[in-house]
């Protein structure tokens, strides 16, 4: 059974874990990665190694810009 991996920019503790499933040569690339892109690993890809991609944000999330207080005055 295979597994695909999205690693964007980690920090140390999510580095500890993906280092165990990729090994660290690719686990600290992703250390190293600007905004927007990330590492993809998947066992469905036809090249049996990681590929970095752009990452486009096409929405945002509904409960971004609302903090608790803004939607228990709105409710």
């Amino acid at each position: 059974m295979g597994q695909n991996i999205f690693a964007f920019r980690v920090m140390d503790m999510d580095l500890a874990r993906l280092r165990k499933i990729v090994g660290s040569d690719i686990a600290y690339s992703a250390r190293t990665l600007p905004r927007g892109y990330c590492i993809y690993k998947g066992h469905a890809l036809r090249i049996q190694m990681p590929v970095i991609a752009v990452v486009e944000k096409v929405d945002y999330v509904v409960s971004v810009g609302k903090d608790l207080l803004t939607r228990w005055l709105h409710s």
